[in-house]
């Protein structure tokens, strides 16, 4: 009806504003709407607000509650990255590091993220040789650039390249001060 989706258009521009009681709007719609063909959209919306929230677990929930695939492909992307990374957060590495896998696979906006905590999957179940030149190629990211620098010079230090830790410590003395 036309009061459904002039209702839809409000609750989403809510999200895109990044209103306070955005996750509520949403909510809302998806109770007094529980057949919208928008279903999957709107789960996967409060699924984003819940993870930049933090709250790992919920998110999950809401993810869950969406066929991510039917989505359009950015928005498919970033909430197929979220739900990943709430996984890795929540200690579900496997299915983290598969979803990941297939963001990197697919994804030009979210590749580099995803190669990001891929490497870092890698790095902290000791798949070193994975990892490490993942890390190398993020070692100037303005994002990831420092954890990338820390865990590869950390790498080097478990394999005995000191020269090669030494030289990622003096190109950024700030992955020093991160060991500490």
């Amino acid at each position: 009806t036309r009061a459904e989706e002039a209702e839809y258009l409000i609750v989403c521009i809510a999200y895109h504003l990044k209103e306070a009681d955005r996750v509520e709007q949403l909510q809302r719609f998806l109770s007094k709407y529980p057949d919208t063909p928008h279903a999957n959209r709107l789960h996967a919306l409060v699924g984003n607000v819940l993870y930049a929230d933090g709250m790992y677990d919920r998110a999950l929930e809401s993810y869950g509650k969406s066929d991510l695939e039917q989505l359009g492909d950015n928005e498919r992307d970033e909430a197929t990255l979220y739900k990943a990374i709430c996984l890795l957060k929540t200690g579900n590495t496997d299915e983290a590091y598969t979803l990941l896998t297939v963001v990197q696979a697919v994804s030009t906006q979210y590749e580099t993220d995803a190669r990001y905590y891929k490497a870092y999957i890698d790095y902290t179940y000791g798949r070193y040789d994975e990892a490490l030149p993942a890390l190398e190629t993020l070692k100037i990211h303005p994002l990831y650039g420092k954890e990338a620098n820390m865990y590869a010079a950390d790498i080097h230090l478990q394999q005995g390249h000191y020269k090669e830790a030494g030289e990622i410590a003096g190109d950024y003395p700030e992955v020093l001060e991160m060991k500490r």
